[in-house]
């Protein structure tokens, strides 16, 4: 009897054993499924985002025109006249707009 005793706990602890090493293998196995999860979330929050960049970046602001407008403006006056300030173009460009306004009847309000 005490040898049945004997047998029956080495399996009960082998089964145990068994048990506890299944556990920890699924739980192995979860951790790495839900890293893999994570990973493949931060990827594509990753794309996300660089999307979101890459169309902000080509979305022009209202400002934008502006700025063009006034950093290039005078471009072609500088090509004529290279020698120029800045200040000597903006004084030409504006004579300009005030001929073509006085040619087509209006007047500029720049010019005092």
């Amino acid at each position: 009897m005490t040898e049945e005793r004997g047998r029956a706990a080495r399996a009960m602890r082998f089964q145990s054993g068994v048990a506890r090493a299944l556990r920890e293998r699924f739980h192995a196995e979860q951790l790495r499924a839900e890293a893999a999860r994570r990973e493949r979330q931060e990827r594509e929050w990753q794309d996300r985002e660089r999307a979101a960049r890459a169309v902000r970046a080509r979305e022009s602001s209202p400002d934008d025109f502006f700025d063009d407008f006034f950093e290039d403006h005078l471009d072609f006056l500088r090509d004529d006249h290279p020698e120029l300030s800045d200040t000597a173009l903006e004084d030409i460009y504006h004579d300009m707009l005030q001929a073509d306004a006085d040619e087509s009847g209006g007047y500029c309000s720049d010019k005092s």
